[in-house]
C-alpha cells in the first residue's frame, strides 16, 4: 500500500509540473528564453504604466555562466546565479509572482558568458 501511495503522489507531482500554467493562473502570457550570446536581453519588454508580474519560469544553460535578472532600471530582482554546465533553475507555478518590475520597467535577463541558455517565463503585465 506505500509503495503505491507514493508512487501516486510521484506522478501527481509530475502531473502538476507540467500542467499548463495558464490553466493554473488564467491569464498568463508565455515567452521563450533562448539566448547564446552575453550581456543584457529584454527578456520581456514593459508596458506604460503596468507592472510585470512573473508567476513561473525556467532556464536551463548547456555551459557554465552567471545569470542575473533585472529590470530596466536596472534593479536586481534576482542576484546573481552562478549556473554550471548542464544545469538550470526552476521556480514552480505559484499564485503568488516571484518576480514583481517597477512600472514600466522591463524584464532583462543577463548572461555573463556566450553559452546557450534555453527555458520559458510565464507572466501577466497590469
Amino acid at each position: 500500500m506505500r509503495k503505491w501511495f507514493v508512487g501516486m503522489c510521484l506522478l501527481l507531482s509530475l502531473t502538476l509540473m507540467h500542467t499548463n500554467a495558464s490553466a493554473v493562473l488564467p491569464n498568463l502570457s508565455e515567452v521563450v528564453i533562448d539566448y547564446a550570446t552575453s550581456g543584457d536581453h529584454t527578456l520581456i519588454a514593459g508596458t506604460a504604466g503596468k507592472r510585470i508580474r512573473v508567476y513561473r519560469l525556467f532556464f536551463f544553460c548547456n555551459a557554465a555562466t552567471n545569470v542575473t535578472i533585472s529590470d530596466s532600471t536596472p534593479t536586481v530582482i534576482i542576484p546573481v546565479m552562478n549556473i554550471l554546465q548542464s544545469q538550470g533553475v526552476s521556480f514552480g507555478m505559484s499564485e503568488i509572482p516571484y518576480i514583481v518590475t517597477g512600472v514600466g520597467k522591463d524584464i532583462v535577463f543577463n548572461m555573463s558568458a556566450a553559452q546557450q541558455c534555453s527555458g520559458r517565463v510565464w507572466y501577466n503585465v497590469n
